[in-house]
């Protein structure tokens, strides 16, 4: 065992390697002991930005349905989104028995605002995944 974590004084995890996401420039002014070169090369990173959308199906083509693929990238200014996935696919626990899930993404990159506002991104996204044939007319939004 390499270490553990304790949540709310309650769960406990062992783990064998830890993987943070945490923005670099983040870890440096959390971190102790930091050489200043490395503080200062941190603030001169940016990060991009990043909105899901996740929908509930009761429908999906076969393609999603039976286990491939686990992501979709998307190279065309007319869809919305460039990257998507089925999270029933990762787990069994991300849905419902003999539901479906497909989330979207948007990406802002270095720093700049979305191009779409959250409505927006959300019923282009709707119709970028019909005209896709990811889904079909059956869906239902879960946040």
């Amino acid at each position: 065992m390499a270490g553990e974590f304790i949540i709310n004084n309650e769960r406990s995890y062992n783990f064998q390697y830890i993987i943070s996401t945490i923005p670099l420039p983040e870890l440096g002014r959390i971190t102790k002991n930091v050489p200043i070169y490395v503080k200062r090369a941190s603030k001169r990173l940016f990060r991009n930005k990043i909105m899901f959308l996740n929908f509930k199906l009761n429908n999906v083509n076969k393609m999603v349905e039976n286990n491939r693929p686990k992501w979709i990238y998307f190279y065309d200014d007319n869809i919305p989104f460039t990257r998507g996935y089925p999270p029933h696919l990762l787990s069994d626990e991300c849905t419902p028995k003999r539901k479906y899930a497909f989330q979207v993404e948007q990406y802002s990159l270095k720093g700049k605002k979305f191009q779409l506002s959250k409505e927006e991104f959300l019923n282009k996204s709707i119709d970028g995944l019909i005209k896709t044939g990811i889904i079909l007319m059956d869906i239902s939004l879960t946040g």
